[in-house]
């Protein structure tokens, strides 16, 4: 469980307007769902991300379709969310995190 509350908290905290879709970019994304894995989403390389930072594109500009379990939620003061999620096949082994707003 430790390992996974470390990687909530290495969580990116300056996108704020690109999680829920009000920055300029935000017409760029393709509605149209790609099936993937949260072991490619892991493979991808991590980017720095701050208030300023453009959407990246390709990986911010892709809805993403996944399978996976939902291994923590911790509710923010904020009403925000951060979710650890896992692949259906090694969830304790594939953790990535999420920051999730939509609730």
């Amino acid at each position: 469980m430790s390992r996974l509350l470390a990687l909530m908290f290495a969580c990116g905290t300056g996108a704020g307007t690109v999680k829920v879709m009000s920055d300029p970019a935000a017409m760029t994304v393709s509605l149209a769902p790609h099936h993937t894995t949260v072991a490619a989403i892991k493979a991808v390389s991590r980017h720095h991300v701050g208030p300023a930072t453009p959407r990246i594109a390709g990986l911010e500009t892709t809805l993403w379709d996944l399978r996976v379990v939902v291994c923590l939620v911790k509710p923010e003061t904020d009403e925000d969310r951060h979710v650890v999620i896992g692949d259906t096949s090694a969830a304790r082994q594939s953790p990535i995190v999420s920051g999730a707003t939509a609730w």
